[in-house]
């Protein structure tokens, strides 16, 4: 224990500091690894999950949101054609798909709610 702090009667236990970077990473690989699986959220060239912009295939992000929660678990650009790959998802788990259309564009994001992740054959 670090230091303590007592206040009206009561003892706090202050924690040590730590690196900023290394405190981040380590939050953010235990909370990737809730979320984790073999499951994967794709969209394919001539399928409903591509990414276009004014009807033309596109580059732009895409995140998968756990729908329970909503906290962010993952994400990625697009190709160029408009196709995508979210991997490593739990494929119990429901995932709200969002694109976002991040150039100085008029365009609104959009989102695909309930939708669960596949576990390709092997």
């Amino acid at each position: 224990m670090a230091n303590y702090l007592i206040s009206s009667g009561l003892l706090f236990s202050i924690p040590p500091q730590r690196s900023g970077a290394k405190a981040l990473f380590r939050r953010n690989v235990q909370f990737q690894s809730i979320f984790a699986g073999r499951g994967v959220i794709a969209g394919k060239p001539n399928t409903a999950g591509i990414v276009t912009v004014n009807g033309k295939p596109a580059r732009r992000r895409v995140f998968a949101i756990d729908q329970a929660t909503l906290r962010f678990v993952r994400g990625t650009w697009s190709n160029d054609d408009g196709s995508y790959l979210l991997q490593h998802l739990d494929k119990k788990r429901q995932f709200i798909v969002l694109a976002l259309d991040n150039y100085n564009s008029p365009y609104r994001p959009v989102a695909w709610d309930k939708r669960y992740p596949k576990v390709p054959s092997d």
